[in-house]
C-alpha cells in the first residue's frame, strides 16, 4: 500500500513537472516576455560578448530585432536590425516555412584565415539529408559591409533570396545580389548526396570606369564530385565565349579543358593608339591545376603592318610559359617571324630565339632595308 502511494506521488510529481516545463515552453515561445527573457540567457550563456539594444513580438512570430553586436576574438558582427516572421504550424507538416526574413546594416569584421597547410586528400563532401522540407519565401538584406582581413571590404547594396527544398533537392529559385559595381542573378538547384548533381544558371552586369558596362550569362552543370561543365558568353565592349570542363575538382590537382574566343570591335577603350581596330583570340588548352598546355591564333591589324596573325603553341605554369612555336604573318606582306623562347612572369623576363624571313624596314612595305633572313637571341 505505502509503495502504491508513492508511485501515485511520483507519477502526480512528474506529471506536474512536465506541466510546468510545457507551460514555461508556451510562456517563452508565445509572449514578447518569454522571448526577452530567452536573449537574456543568449547574451550570458553565448561564448563572447552578445548584447542586444531590443527584441519585439514573439519567438512564434513575428519578432524584431534591433541593435544586435557579437564579439569573440577577432570576430565582431553588428545588425542593425531584424524583421522575421514564419509558420511554426509547417512543422507538424516537417516544414520550416519563413515567411519574411528582412535584415539590414550587418557588418562583419573577419578573422585570419587558418594558416593550416591544405590536405593532399580530396575534399570530402558528407551526404546532407533535411531533416525538414524548408521554404524560405521572402529573404531581403540591405547595407552589408563584410571585412576581410588585409583586405579592401567588400560592400553589398542589397540581397534577395527565394528558395526551397524538395526532396533531397535544395532549389534556389531567385538570388539577387546587388552592388556599387554591378549585379548578380542565380538560380538553379543542388542535391547534396551521392555525387553532389547541380544545375545553375548565372547572370550578371559590371560597370567598369574606364570600359563602360559588361554583361555576362553562363551556367554550370555535372556533378561537383566527378565532372563540372560551364558554359559563359561576355558582352561589352569586349566579347567572350567561354566553354570548359573541370574533372575531379574537389581533388588538389583537377584537371581541366578550355576553349575560349574573345572579340574585340574597337580597340579605342583598351588602347587608344589603335582606334577603329579590331582583336580577335581564339584559344584551346587543357591542364592539371597551374600546369598547362594549349594553341592559340591572335588576330589584329597595326598600324604599320596592317592586318597581322600570331599563331603560337605554348605550356607552362604560375611560374613560366614557353612558347614551342610562335609564328607571325602579315597578309599584305610576305614578311614572317619564327621564334621560340619563355616568359618569366615573376619578372616579365622574356627569353627567345627568333627568325624574320624577308623582312623590310620600315614596315610599311615600302622599306629601304630589306633582307631576306635574320637571325636574333
Amino acid at each position: 500500500m505505502n509503495v502504491l502511494r508513492v508511485l501515485r506521488h511520483l507519477l502526480f510529481g512528474l506529471f506536474g513537472l512536465l506541466l510546468l516545463v510545457l507551460l514555461a515552453a508556451g510562456f517563452v515561445i508565445s509572449t514578447e516576455t518569454g522571448l526577452q527573457s530567452l536573449i537574456a540567457l543568449a547574451e550570458r550563456l553565448t561564448p563572447g560578448q552578445l548584447t542586444v539594444d531590443s527584441v519585439n513580438g514573439r519567438l512564434l512570430g513575428p519578432l524584431q530585432i534591433k541593435g544586435l553586436r557579437y564579439e569573440q576574438g577577432p570576430l565582431q558582427v553588428t545588425l542593425g536590425s531584424a524583421d522575421l516572421d514564419w509558420q511554426p504550424s509547417a512543422l507538424f507538416s516537417g516544414k520550416a516555412h519563413i515567411t519574411r526574413l528582412h535584415f539590414s546594416d550587418l557588418e562583419v569584421q573577419l578573422p585570419p584565415g587558418d594558416s593550416t597547410p591544405s590536405s593532399p586528400e580530396p575534399l570530402a563532401l558528407p551526404d546532407i539529408r533535411l531533416p525538414l522540407a524548408v521554404n524560405v519565401a521572402d529573404l531581403q538584406s540591405r547595407s552589408i559591409r563584410i571585412q576581410p582581413p588585409n583586405a579592401q571590404p567588400i560592400q553589398i547594396d542589397a540581397v534577395s533570396l527565394k528558395a526551397h527544398s524538395e526532396d533531397d533537392d535544395l532549389r534556389i529559385e531567385t538570388l539577387e545580389i546587388r552592388a556599387p559595381q554591378g549585379e548578380i542573378r542565380l538560380s538553379g538547384g543542388l542535391n547534396p548526396i551521392g555525387n553532389y548533381p547541380l544545375q545553375i544558371q548565372l547572370d550578371w552586369r559590371l560597370l567598369t570606369p574606364n570600359y563602360g558596362e559588361f554583361a555576362g550569362r553562363g551556367d554550370i552543370s555535372g556533378e561537383l564530385r566527378d565532372r563540372l561543365q560551364l558554359t559563359h558568353n561576355i558582352t561589352g565592349a569586349a566579347t567572350l565565349d567561354l566553354r570548359g570542363e573541370v574533372r575531379q575538382p574537389l581533388t588538389p590537382k583537377p584537371a581541366w579543358s578550355a576553349q575560349a574566343q574573345l572579340k574585340v570591335a574597337d580597340l579605342q577603350p583598351f588602347a587608344p593608339e589603335l582606334a577603329g581596330k579590331p582583336l580577335s583570340i581564339q584559344l584551346e588548352a587543357n591542364g592539371v591545376l597551374t600546369q598547362f598546355q594549349g594553341h592559340g591564333e591572335i588576330a589584329a591589324t597595326l598600324p604599320e603592318l596592317g592586318p597581322t596573325t600570331v599563331r603560337f603553341n605554348a605550356e607552362g605554369n604560375d611560374q613560366q610559359i614557353k612558347f614551342k612555336e610562335l609564328r607571325l604573318t602579315v597578309a599584305n606582306q610576305p614578311l614572317a617571324l619564327t621564334a621560340k623562347g619563355e616568359l618569366q612572369l615573376a619578372d616579365l623576363r622574356f627569353d627567345a630565339a627568333a627568325q624574320w624571313q624577308k623582312l623590310v624596314w620600315p614596315f610599311n612595305g615600302r622599306g629601304k632595308w630589306k633582307a631576306p633572313r635574320v637571325n636574333w637571341r
